[in-house]
């Protein structure tokens, strides 16, 4: 009887089963050019760039703090309800995609930003998160989707610190915003807007404390690569911001060659590493490698310099590891 009333309404007793193909994630600390790779990558047929950062998916579904606060996760404390809701966003986000809206925002989009892919091979597409907030939560994603792929880049202490100071600045002077960074080693940036606790330590604040943007680029950049040498050499690519800048066309073939795309696409592949890209940021312009002598005083230049000697060790660390990695 159950046959029949369904074969009448024209609704299968099964869903049709749909492959999910293994999650691209893009890694880095805040203004390293995480933007920029994804919106070149998701030029790729086979790259579909999902949503922006997905702060508050990852926060209110997938059980990883990444909005107003950014905290520590590791393997030990993923639960199946979040891989399976983590899961769930992503195939519905596929599926969503396909839709003649979404189209036509791939396109607009492509239009404003001159970069971002439009068409899309359906059938073999791996949904592409990039969010600096999943930095300090290697082992819990790549617990979460243990065959995903990791593409990862570090920024200069002296880059990604200027440009950090400029993006916080213009979000203070714009919105009344206050970072706080939490002496708790696992722990990223907080967000305060307007009256700050009373019971946050000043010292730990910024604007006011501006050693705290080198003490985040050591804590994070440390904990991110230690992180990345428990995921298995096939599913982490790592790579400098500078090498990015320097030598875009290499740079890009490395992570193509990296993911193991169709090669049906191969002429696509070389489409985007070939094509002439100016380096965007956000906050400032000029030189990407050289501007952070501007964006920064001579004193806070002081403060970094005496921040590499007194850390010299642990910056060492992050330099041997990039080198394994």
């Amino acid at each position: 009887m159950c046959a029949k009333l369904s074969s009448l309404l024209n609704t299968p007793t099964e869903v049709e089963a749909k492959p999910f193909r293994e999650p691209v994630f893009l890694l880095g600390l805040m203004r390293s050019g995480t933007t920029l790779l994804m919106n070149t990558l998701s030029e790729h047929p086979q790259l579909l760039k999902v949503g922006f950062e997905l702060n508050k998916v990852w926060t209110e579904i997938g059980g990883a703090p990444c909005s107003v606060n950014c905290e520590l996760r590791t393997a030990g404390d993923l639960k199946q309800e979040y891989a399976n809701n983590m899961t769930a966003y992503f195939q519905s986000y596929i599926e969503d995609s396909k839709s003649f809206k979404r189209h036509l925002a791939r396109w607009s989009a492509k239009r404003y930003y001159g970069s971002g892919g439009i068409f899309y091979d359906w059938e073999q597409v791996h949904p592409m998160n990039k969010s600096p907030h999943l930095s300090n939560k290697v082992s819990y994603v790549n617990a979460m989707f243990p065959k995903s792929k990791f593409v990862t880049l570090v920024r200069s202490l002296e880059g990604q610190v200027a440009s950090m100071k400029m993006h916080f600045m213009s979000y203070q002077k714009d919105g009344d915003w206050t970072f706080y960074l939490p002496k708790e080693q696992g722990s990223c940036w907080t967000n305060y807007q307007g009256e700050v606790p009373k019971e946050i330590p000043k010292d730990r604040l910024f604007p006011g404390n501006f050693e705290l943007l080198a003490e985040a680029w050591l804590r994070l950049n440390k904990l991110m690569l230690t992180q990345l040498q428990e995921v298995s050499k096939a599913q982490r690519l790592v790579l400098t911001y500078e090498q990015l800048v320097e030598n875009q066309s290499d740079s890009l073939s490395r992570i193509f060659d990296f993911l193991e795309l169709d090669s049906k696409h191969q002429g696509k592949v070389q489409q985007i590493c070939q094509k002439k890209r100016k380096v965007q940021n956000t906050t400032t312009s000029g030189n990407p490698l050289e501007k952070w002598k501007k964006y920064l005083t001579q004193e806070e230049q002081n403060i970094l310099e005496s921040f590499r000697e007194r850390n010299k060790e642990q910056i060492a660390e992050i330099e041997q590891l990039l080198a394994q990695l």
